[in-house]
């Protein structure tokens, strides 16, 4: 198996930027498996974002030297482009009791604009019309389908995860696709992953010693499901 790669994408459960990168598990997971890390995660980053750099980045890719780890994150996620279509921005909104809340990251670190925060607003609350936890869960199911259709069009070699706190409702493709670290709780990854003796660590996000049990549940799980395909 002649592979030289392994890239990763979701959101910063994947690459977060207050940690080392060399002590997140993408980059863990790549040393353990001998290969070169490439982590295009990021903070607040979408399913929609993730189907974009990955169809962007299998354009001119080896598929064959790459193994393929991708993070699905909420679906209230999205991104939009710029006016002047020349950047995008990350939005990420919460519907809950008919609350809106729009965050705008922009992808280059360059600030939203009055006029371009007003637009997001705005697609945002089309969007939300008759958003349903159906509706939501539809769309989600979607996501997930297209990103894994265009692996399976490359044949490539893929596993997939997602955040803890969102997988329960998607547990029926568990079986039929690569699925790995999907069955967590999140008060399960802070009291297992967390750094207890650090009160400024982020409960939110896995310490580096969890960052080592992810890379070693990965690890594990891709030499499992490979003795499984010979």
């Amino acid at each position: 198996m002649n592979k030289k790669f392994l890239y990763t994408c979701g959101c910063s459960f994947t690459n977060w930027a207050e940690l080392d990168a060399n002590k997140q598990w993408p980059k863990l997971l790549a040393d353990k498996l001998d290969l070169t890390c490439i982590n295009e995660g990021i903070s607040n980053g979408s399913n929609y974002r993730t189907f974009r750099k990955l169809m962007n980045f299998l354009k001119t890719a080896n598929v064959d030297e790459t193994v393929f780890v991708i993070q699905f994150t909420y679906p209230f996620r999205f991104e939009m482009q710029s006016s002047k279509r020349d950047h995008w921005y990350r939005i990420n909104f919460n519907s809950a009791k008919g609350n809106i809340k729009t965050c705008i990251h922009p992808e280059n670190g360059q600030l939203a604009s009055d006029s371009e925060v007003s637009r997001a607003v705005k697609k945002m609350k089309a969007k939300l019309i008759n958003y349903t936890e159906e509706a939501e869960d539809l769309e989600f199911m979607m996501e997930i389908m297209s990103i894994i259709n265009l692996l399976k069009s490359k044949n490539a070699e893929y596993y997939l995860t997602s955040l803890p706190s969102i997988t329960e409702t998607y547990h029926s493709f568990q079986g039929t696709e690569k699925w790995i670290i999907n069955n967590y709780k999140d008060s399960e990854i802070c009291s297992q992953y967390d750094d207890s003796n650090d009160p400024t660590w982020n409960d939110f996000h896995p310490s580096p010693n969890g960052n080592k049990e992810i890379a070693n549940a990965f690890y594990k799980g891709i030499i499992e499901h490979r003795r499984k395909e010979l």
